[in-house]
């Protein structure tokens, strides 16, 4: 089930396990930028799977965070959580912007996502489109040429 998530159920998910190391920087962030009300999540068997965090800010909706507990992954839970951002996004932006980490950067080219190369020392990609509005998920337009995508890339690089 998907749905919004609390700090505590975050909390009680979390562990010593280093592989969830990002679940302590999405735990910081939320807290800092105050998140928790816009935190969504799945729920399988009463256990928390991940969660993710979006925002929408004039024309763009950005995944500002996306977690998927490490005894979760690699069973299209993460999947599951972009689609349910993408098409959020999809009705409330004309734009999706995402920030990939480097080592997560291999999950969202699976799922046929771009990037505009790494922009940080870290190696982090960033992933800018327009929604194609012919319905299908995980499908943007890269127009270099497209005023909000220059604006956006113009931040970055």
């Amino acid at each position: 089930m998907i749905r919004n998530i609390s700090r505590k159920q975050f909390l009680l998910r979390m562990d010593d396990d280093s592989d969830n190391s990002f679940a302590y920087s999405f735990l910081e962030r939320c807290d800092k930028e105050n998140l928790w009300s816009d935190a969504i999540g799945i729920i399988s068997d009463n256990k928390l799977v991940g969660g993710y965090v979006g925002e929408v800010a004039g024309a763009v909706f950005t995944v500002k965070l996306l977690h998927v507990f490490q005894d979760c992954r690699g069973k299209g839970q993460g999947d599951k959580l972009l689609t349910n951002a993408f098409w959020y996004g999809y009705r409330a932006a004309k734009y999706l912007k995402i920030v990939s980490e480097a080592s997560s950067w291999g999950f969202y080219k699976a799922l046929g996502y771009q990037s505009y190369g790494q922009y940080n020392a870290q190696g982090n990609h960033l992933i800018i489109g327009k929604y194609n509005r012919g319905m299908k998920v995980h499908y943007l337009d890269y127009d270099n040429e497209d005023l909000i995508i220059k604006r956006i890339l113009k931040e970055y690089y």
